[in-house]
């Protein structure tokens, strides 16, 4: 799998699997192949073969897979406000003082 736009990786559990909105949204489906006598990874480690198969791929084979600083600021933002307690209560605080 290659994306060739902006892409969101879902992961579901062992037991419940994704969603069935997850999967009716789904463009493409991946497994990972086991060896041995495991019967699967877990989260973090499958997130971890998917995210480093997915960068290695994008390296290979495009320059632009880095998002600009500008948009990289944006995200990082988005990011604090929604995992910070009261974010956005404390962006305006930091707005007004600017």
């Amino acid at each position: 799998f290659m994306p060739t736009q902006k892409t969101a990786l879902c992961f579901g559990t062992e037991e419940a699997g994704l969603s069935d909105l997850a999967h009716d949204l789904a463009d493409v489906f991946v497994q990972i192949p086991m060896v041995g006598f495991v019967q699967s990874f877990n989260l973090s480690v499958s997130a971890a073969i998917c995210l480093y198969d997915l960068t290695t791929k994008l390296r290979d084979k495009t320059d632009n897979y880095i998002l600009p600083p500008e948009e990289q600021s944006e995200v990082l933002l988005d990011w604090l406000v929604r995992t910070v307690k009261n974010g956005e209560l404390h962006l305006s605080k930091i707005i007004e003082t600017l």
